[in-house]
């Protein structure tokens, strides 16, 4: 698989909290919840977990050559 394109990771962050507001909102006034919104935050949040993943980037040190994973301004040892 290629690198994916995470320029919209924020967008797709708020959207999927929007729908999970209406979803938990509707649940509470006992309305029914729609099965096209429902599978929309499932799939929205399949692909935020996906883009996440690549959401890194890896940076080897100029001086001992040890890998890190640069992640949302985080730094972290490479495991592997």
């Amino acid at each position: 698989m290629g690198k994916k394109i995470t320029a919209y990771l924020g967008v797709f962050e708020g959207k999927l909290e929007k729908l999970n507001e209406q979803i938990k909102k509707a649940e509470k006034e006992g309305n029914p919840v729609s099965e096209g919104m429902l599978k929309e935050a499932r799939s929205l949040a399949k692909t935020l977990e996906d883009m996440q993943e690549h959401d890194t980037a890896q940076v080897q040190c100029p001086c001992c050559g040890e890998k890190f994973k640069v992640d949302a301004g985080k730094v972290k040892l490479k495991t592997s």
